[in-house]
C-alpha cells in the first residue's frame, strides 16, 4: 500500500546515495538528501523509501502515497495502541494520532 511503486502501472526506478562519512561529518550528505527528496517529490512525485533518510513531512507523504489512508486504517485496526510505531512514524504517517510508542 505504501511502497515506492504501489499503484503504478509504469516502470519505477530507484536511486540510492550512500555516505561513507563519519556520523559527525554527514551534514553535507543530509543537506543533499533533503534537497534531492523535496525536489524529486515536487517535480516527479517521487516517493522516498520509508527505510532511508528523508525529510518529507506528513502533508507531502499524504500527497505522494494515495493508499496512505487505507494503510493507516489497517494499522489502527491491528495496532490500536501504536506499539509498532516510532516517533518518526507518528509525525509523518500518523500526524493526527495522539498515540505515542
Amino acid at each position: 500500500l505504501i511502497s515506492m511503486s504501489a499503484g503504478n502501472s509504469e516502470d519505477c526506478y530507484a536511486l540510492s546515495f550512500i555516505s561513507y562519512a563519519r556520523p559527525r561529518e554527514r551534514q553535507g550528505f543530509f543537506s543533499f538528501a533533503d534537497q534531492l527528496t523535496r525536489t524529486a517529490a515536487a517535480l516527479f512525485e517521487a516517493r522516498p523509501h520509508w527505510g532511508k533518510y528523508s525529510t518529507i513531512d506528513s502533508k507531502t507523504a499524504a500527497a505522494l502515497y494515495p493508499n496512505l489512508p487505507l494503510f493507516r486504517e489497517i494499522c489502527e485496526r491491528h495496532d490500536p495502541s501504536g506499539h509498532f510505531r516510532s516517533a518518526w512514524a507518528n509525525r509523518i504517517v500518523f500526524p493526527e494520532s495522539s498515540t505515542k510508542p
